[in-house]
């Protein structure tokens, strides 16, 4: 069922995505939208498209150059539902990479029911607190964007379309951020 056809890029045209203009602070924009969005479908809505291919994407240019670009998602036919447990298990995986605590980590994945029944639970811990003392997984700081395009409030068209948020990031990275009192939750779902 087909409700609009919103015209775009697709997502993975280099070219005529130069040619419009897209630059690369606005492909940086793009992809945290994309990151928002489906942790909002994620989080919020416990619904997400599960065929995220660059044919399912494009990017919506305008030619108002004070409205950054938008994501668009074409064709959600194919889709899943989350439960409660596996949303609230997605969230608690990010914010244990975010303090880099493997045993909140396994405790996620034990919550999200994606761990065997007889998993050895202390190997899975060994595996991810390696993986956090190697390094092989950082965190990286998050890009201030200055350009008044991408602050809320600018000249944006839809009520449900992303708006970047308008608070500064703290200076300090993100494994140092404390989320308190269910925060994140709110955080992930504000727009």
């Amino acid at each position: 069922l087909v409700m609009e056809f919103v015209p775009s890029i697709k997502v993975s045209n280099d070219a005529k995505l130069d040619s419009a203009g897209i630059t690369q602070e606005d492909r940086e924009y793009l992809a945290e939208a994309l990151a928002r969005s489906y942790l909002r479908q994620f989080v919020t809505n416990r619904f997400f498209s599960t065929d995220p291919h660059p044919g399912n994407l494009g990017v919506e240019v305008f030619n108002d150059e004070d409205r950054p670009p938008r994501l668009v998602f074409y064709d959600f036919g194919q889709a899943c539902t989350l439960s409660k447990d596996q949303s609230l298990g997605i969230l608690e995986v990010i914010e244990s990479i975010i303090d880099l605590d493997a045993k909140k980590s396994v405790s996620a994945f034990n919550r999200m029911g994606v761990l065997k029944d007889n998993a050895d639970l202390d190997k899975v811990l060994a595996k991810v607190q390696s993986n956090y003392d190697s390094g092989r997984l950082k965190v990286k700081k998050r890009k201030v964007r200055n350009s008044a395009k991408y602050q809320k409030g600018s000249k944006q068209s839809t009520v449900n379309e992303y708006q970047p948020p308008t608070k500064q990031v703290p200076e300090a990275p993100l494994s140092k951020i404390e989320i308190e009192n269910n925060s994140a939750k709110k955080i992930f779902t504000e727009g």
